[in-house]
């Protein structure tokens, strides 16, 4: 589903759906992020709620403050797993 979500945000003018998935896809594309993604269902769930949160409140850019601060910290949270390549 993620990386469904990742090739057709932008498609449907829902760029930050396509980087939000994209970083859900980043932790769950490996051996190892999969492994990190069973131990910490929770990280899983914050890229879930923030795909939601997108759709529900229509926040499509990616330079809104909001879409802003998800990515930031989601990203970093995958980032220091250290289980995907950027």
């Amino acid at each position: 589903m993620a990386h469904d979500l990742k090739g057709m945000g932008e498609s449907y003018g829902y760029p930050l759906a396509t980087f939000m998935a994209a970083c859900l896809c980043r932790l769950i594309e490996t051996p190892a992020g999969k492994a990190a993604a069973r131990a910490q269902p929770a990280l899983v769930e914050a890229h879930v709620d923030a795909l939601r949160a997108i759709a529900r409140d229509q926040i499509a850019s990616p330079d809104h403050p909001v879409g802003k601060a998800l990515i930031k910290a989601l990203s970093a949270e995958v980032d220091k797993l250290g289980v995907a390549p950027r």
